[in-house]
């Protein structure tokens, strides 16, 4: 049943992987712009297709001796050596595998969901499946049904979600299990819980000792697979300033950016952890008429339909455009440090905060705010070294009284940074603003659609739902 697999058959036409599965009712599409990230282990009658990119391969290929492999190789001896359970929750990166032996078929992503992979399996036992529609055939995009507003903006939406008719979207701990029969149909279709994220994983509450030294090992682990040349977004706080701080200290040329718009900046306060670091920095300003442009690309790049999302990846598009022109290929960000450490949550009893940032995380499943097509329409690759299997596990497991301490969030963090001395005292102190609140997003966001606040999801998603409507061809 399964003949030749191939990067370079599967190019040929034009991203469907469906001819890897001859003869069978299974149609799974790979976005085009994926396809120079897809590489193909075959053994016998196995077959393991990888799509995506591993961040600490590096250090994983030392620790188990698989060395001169390609990611599919490598992820086929790891999980060989070890088993789906134990392999995955170590393998840190942003990817989709799919696993073949004979008639039986698997599929998952990343540990942290960021891959996005919709799914459906129809009564006729035709499965379908894709990471985004932009590049879709018309014939599939016709099918598609986007979901109407009440679905859509009810509260108890599952991390399953997807904004799709019929669809859901496969998320961390979950692995798709089918086999064909004879004639190609599927069969025992199941989703699978075969492995274990380490952050629902509760420990007993620790001290967070060990914090910042894992959040050095994982900029040492992106930063032995990257260019020299490394650009961070810049806001003045403790969170992209630590970041950049170590990969200063790991010897990177380090090119800050900062955002500003007519409303509000942080030019003053990211220019003083700039100074200190002795990064090469640049402040970027959002005119008001980029707006729509931005929005509109945002959403039509990562498929993106919610309004917070939008609003905090908005300036991203500004930064990525300049990093392109500078002609730089990489990108980290300190994006997801106040989901595991409770920097959102200063108002939350602490006996919630666990729970509430477990909550917060499995958000991020269904938002596709961490997909990596918007930054990779650019060619830059881009890391969020907070966004961790490890370090969201300790994060999350930090006693609550060191996260909030005095009014002060992020505490215990705060304090290792101030005792390695790595920032400006001002920048490791500095109230917590996130980087689209100091340049005043979603005040250019209503101004541009004409809305109130609690308008503007509404309006966004509708903006997501008219995007979709114009790649099937159904409107003007």
């Amino acid at each position: 049943m399964i003949i030749n697999v191939s990067k370079e058959k599967i190019k040929d036409k034009s991203s469907n992987i469906s001819p890897v599965f001859e003869d069978t009712s299974i149609e799974v599409y790979i976005d085009s712009s994926q396809v120079e990230k897809l590489c193909v282990y075959r053994k016998g009658d196995e077959h393991l297709i990888f799509v995506g990119r591993i961040d600490n391969k590096h250090n994983l290929s030392y620790v188990f001796n698989l060395h001169d492999l390609n990611d599919a190789q490598f992820l086929f001896e790891l999980i060989t050596h070890t088993g789906v359970d134990k392999a995955i929750p170590l393998v840190e990166g942003v990817y989709l595998i799919m696993y073949i032996v004979g008639n039986q078929f698997k599929i998952l992503t990343d540990p942290l969901g960021q891959y996005p992979f919709y799914y459906h399996l129809d009564k006729n036992s035709f499965f379908i499946a894709f990471s985004r529609t932009r590049n879709l055939p018309l014939d599939i995009k016709q099918k598609l049904i986007v979901k109407a507003e009440e679905e859509i903006f009810n509260p108890s939406k599952s991390i399953d979600f997807a904004p799709y008719e019929h669809f859901k979207r496969l998320t961390s701990e979950k692995i798709i299990e089918f086999a064909c029969n004879n004639n190609g149909e599927v069969i025992d279709f199941i989703i699978s819980h075969k492995y274990k994220s380490f952050f629902n994983q509760k420990l007993q509450p620790y001290t967070g000792e060990n914090f910042l030294f894992y959040l050095e090992k994982r900029v040492s682990e992106i930063g032995s697979q990257i260019p020299k040349d490394i650009v961070i977004p810049l806001s003045g706080g403790i969170d992209s300033g630590m970041v950049a701080a170590l990969f200063c200290a790991q010897g990177k040329r380090v090119h800050t950016y900062s955002i500003g718009t007519d409303f509000s900046d942080e030019y003053v306060e990211s220019q003083q952890t700039a100074d200190f670091l002795k990064t090469n920095h640049k402040t970027l300003h959002i005119p008001s008429n980029k707006i729509f442009s931005l929005v509109e690309e945002l959403i039509s790049f990562n498929e993106i339909f919610d309004a917070l999302s939008i609003e905090i990846l908005l300036p991203f598009g500004l930064m990525f455009d300049a990093a392109q022109r500078d002609g730089f290929k990489s990108m980290c960000t300190g994006y997801g440090s106040d989901l595991i450490l409770g920097g959102t949550l200063q108002n939350t009893p602490p006996n919630l905060i666990f729970n509430s940032s477990t909550e917060l995380i499995k958000r991020t499943f269904w938002t596709n705010e961490f997909s990596p097509f918007y930054s990779q329409n650019f060619g830059i690759d881009l890391y969020h070294p907070f966004w961790s299997n490890r370090l969201i596990y300790y994060g999350l497991n930090i006693e609550t009284d060191l996260k909030n301490k005095n009014g002060i969030e992020k505490y215990i963090f705060r304090y290792q940074a101030e005792k390695r001395n790595l920032l400006p005292k001002e920048t490791v102190w500095r109230k917590k603003i996130g980087i689209h609140k100091g340049s005043s997003i979603k005040k250019l966001l209503t101004e541009t659609f004409d809305c109130t606040d609690s308008e503007l999801p509404k309006i966004l998603y509708r903006f997501f739902a008219k995007n979709i409507l114009e790649s099937k061809s159904l409107i003007n």
